[in-house]
């Protein structure tokens, strides 16, 4: 999947958008980019260029909007007491809750679900809504279900952050449970026993939910509209990946080897013969993932709100999917080893850019099933794109060249990492490293409009980069990092930062 976010003791958190097919004014963008590390028992939350916000504790988790404006964290605390709970929005940082277990934060950041330790049993807990532009606080259901050990969540929460899926009425010899909803924190309306809600939207008009077959490990999938429930996939049991647009009125899922649509509620209807891994969407489309541990289900949300007349990565290549469900294969996107650096689409949808694994820059025009390929480069190892074609900076042995729309060709430097390649949003300047080494790290250049590479300022023994809408950051071998708004002024951000992890993630 596209969207991938190490989880790890310290961690960068990182949010920065890839390609798609509808216009961006239809569409959620990007407004800015919340970016989250640790370093010295201190987590430093930065949006674009505002002040850092830094929260005493240890990172536990920590989610953001789908258009990256807002965050909430979580900090590490005791297995039966839980953390503290942060919310986080430019320069301003609330305290919601200590105790705090886990949580799920809403797309639009309005609402936060969470579960607080109840003193009763450590696999219990109770269920509270948070509405982050009034600071009201409603406790929603007492004596909910959780297991931190057994990584047990059961919580999701709809895009706008008033309405509530959970678990509760958990028998222990029977190991029965039961699910709910709850709409604007009005009761709960129950949902069935064995059955826990995945997704829900806006009040409630389309819940997601899973079913637990009697004395098996096995599940059903489903989605309830009004008086309308159709059954999704009739039995799994492994782990499931969803795709959902911005309203979740519709989802991507696949079930044995093939990839199907539900729309509005309705029943599933066939895409292709082939997973779907991803919907390729432009650079300042926003994307969101969220985890369901209950049901092992890994969501993903995409600012969007059709799934049909767009680019798809499947287990097979690249495929555009039209209006009435055909699929066009993208001529030689079967030989992509499938990442985000790999591919690339405007903002029209109209030029489409991959990288194979012979080393061939292709372009063409997803939407025309007639159009033929254009060969771009050969031996190429990375690669990066302005949204109008008016450059494309690639490295090929090593050396970086810049390919305008002109035709012209630059040379701009050797001795380029092919892991370390970034390109502004606005496509006016390029950052890369040269003579990198893994533990040294390598100096840090840029290339403005594809004009002669100059050494940025103090750029020296940098290990990794990290880009954002607005933002441009390194981290060095010596546990620094260094911000700059989007050019090449680079300053000191935060020192004793334990590590870094920074790449082009267009997702």
């Amino acid at each position: 999947m596209l969207i991938t976010i190490p989880v790890i003791a310290i961690i960068v958190a990182l949010v920065i958008v890839i390609p798609l097919i509808i216009s961006p004014s239809s569409d959620d963008i990007w407004k800015d980019s919340a970016v989250w590390f640790e370093g010295d028992g201190k987590i430093y939350i930065s949006f674009n260029n505002y002040d850092t916000v830094t929260i005493d504790g240890y990172l536990d988790d920590a989610q953001r909007s789908l258009d990256g404006s807002k965050v909430t964290v979580l900090t590490r605390g005791d297995d039966y007491k839980g953390g503290a709970l942060w919310f986080v929005a430019g320069s301003n940082s609330t305290w919601i809750a200590d105790d705090v277990m886990c949580f799920q934060f809403s797309d639009s950041g309005n609402g936060i679900a969470y579960l607080t330790a109840n003193n009763t049993l450590s696999d219990i807990t109770d269920l509270y809504l948070y509405d982050t532009t009034t600071k009201k606080q409603t406790l929603i259901a007492e004596k909910t279900v959780y297991n931190k050990n057994d990584n047990e969540l059961g919580v999701c929460i709809s895009p706008n952050g008033k309405t509530v899926g959970y678990v509760s009425d958990y028998d222990p010899i029977s190991e029965e449970y039961t699910g709910y909803i709850s709409i604007d924190g009005r009761g709960k309306e129950k949902l069935g026993l064995n059955i826990s809600a995945v997704a829900v939207s806006d009040d409630g008009k389309y819940v997601y939910y899973s079913k637990l077959k009697n004395n098996t490990y096995s599940k059903s999938f489903h989605v309830r509209s009004g008086n309308n429930d159709n059954t999704l996939i009739s039995d799994y049991e492994s782990d499931l990946e969803l795709l959902f647009n911005k309203d979740y009125s519709q989802v991507i899922f696949n079930q044995g080897g093939a990839s199907y649509l539900s729309r509005d509620g309705r029943e599933r209807e066939k895409i292709c013969s082939s997973d779907i891994n991803d919907i390729v969407t432009p650079i300042d489309i926003s994307v969101k993932d969220s985890y369901n541990t209950y049901n092992t289900i890994q969501i993903y949300i995409f600012g969007i709100s059709n799934f049909t007349n767009q680019v798809v990565a499947t287990d097979r290549g690249l495929a555009y999917i039209s209006n009435n469900l055909e699929v066009n294969r993208i001529l030689g996107s079967s030989e992509i080893i499938y990442y985000t650096w790999d591919v690339w689409i405007s903002n029209n949808g109209k030029s489409l850019l991959y990288l194979d694994n012979s080393g061939r820059i292709s372009a063409i025009d997803p939407t025309n099933p007639n159009a033929k390929r254009r060969e771009v480069a050969r031996n190429v190892e990375a690669f990066v794109a302005a949204d109008d074609l008016k450059t494309v900076y690639y490295i090929s042995d090593g050396e970086l060249w810049c390919l305008k729309g002109s035709g012209e060709l630059t040379n701009i430097s050797v001795d380029v990492s092919p892991q370390h390649l970034l390109i502004s949003q606005d496509g006016n300047y390029v950052f890369f490293l040269v003579d990198y080494d893994r533990k040294q790290g390598g100096d840090l250049y840029f290339s403005k409009n594809g004009e002669a590479r100059t050494k940025v300022l103090g750029g020296y023994n940098v290990i990794e980069l990290l880009t954002a809408p607005t933002s441009f950051f390194y981290y060095t071998n010596n546990k620094e990092v260094y911000r700059s708004g989007g050019d090449e002024n680079f300053s000191l951000f935060a020192e004793n930062v334990y590590d870094f992890y920074g790449e082009i993630l267009l997702t």
